[in-house]
């Protein structure tokens, strides 16, 4: 739901957290003509994770490399879901936004091969 983190911008401290996950349910609907093929669903769950406080805690939040590797972290080690099977994808870039070069750099690092790694 819209504004679901604003009680993060509060003055109230006990609500003040660094590190923040989500499930959002998502219903899709800009793609609806290719639902239905190998790799479109109509309605998923997306798993978030956030770190609001990187310049409001000097430091003490994340960004993108620390995110990338919880997330190899918490798939590969802690559930132990097959690496084999994985597809890892990254923003292929457009008019405005230029390719995310560096998600592609920190998957590699992590011992991911480039073929398992995909530009959409």
């Amino acid at each position: 739901r819209p504004g679901h983190f604003f009680i993060l911008f509060s003055d109230i401290p006990s609500f003040f957290q660094i590190k923040i996950a989500s499930c959002q349910k998502c219903f899709r609907t800009s793609d609806i003509d290719e639902v239905g093929d190998e790799s479109h669903l109509t309605f998923i769950e997306m798993l978030g994770n956030f770190s609001f406080t990187r310049a409001l805690a000097k430091g003490s939040g994340y960004f993108k490399t620390e995110a990338i590797k919880l997330a190899y972290e918490f798939l590969f080690k802690e559930l132990k879901l097959p690496l084999k099977d994985a597809v890892f994808t990254v923003f292929e870039g457009d008019q405005n936004v230029p390719a995310d070069t560096e998600a592609i750099l920190i998957w590699k690092k992590l011992g991911i091969s480039e073929n398992k790694i995909k530009k959409c």
